[in-house]
């Protein structure tokens, strides 16, 4: 008796770029990291968000924008409410580094405000 596994890399864009795939078992989904970019593009997750209502759990192995980045949005804006998991340092080091890349922008938009 076997198992069913399939991986479909829905992000994968090379290095340093947005990290996300679906790993199938069975008749279990899961979501292997949100990554995105820090542009932001919110057309690079299209991939990602129509596969959102199957996934079952999602698991995050890095804690950096391009593993985690997209979390934020897909919760929030997508309503992804499936269960998370990942090791308590890449939580918590990933709050930090989001945190970090907002104040960055936020810091970047008003020295741009100022220069005007």
């Amino acid at each position: 008796m076997g198992c069913a596994i399939k991986f479909t890399p829905l992000l994968d864009l090379g290095p340093e770029q947005p990290v996300c795939g679906l790993l199938e078992i069975d008749n279990v989904t899961l979501l292997m990291n949100c990554g995105w970019s820090e542009q932001f593009d919110e057309q690079l997750l299209e991939p990602v968000i129509s596969k959102l209502p199957h996934v079952d759990a999602v698991v995050l192995t890095h804690p950096d924008v391009y593993h985690v980045g997209a979390l934020p949005y897909l919760i929030g804006r997508h309503g992804l409410t499936a269960r998370i998991f990942s090791t308590v340092p890449v939580r918590r080091m990933g709050q930090l580094a989001m945190q970090e890349l907002l104040l960055d922008k936020r810091a970047k938009k008003v020295l741009r405000q100022l220069q005007q």
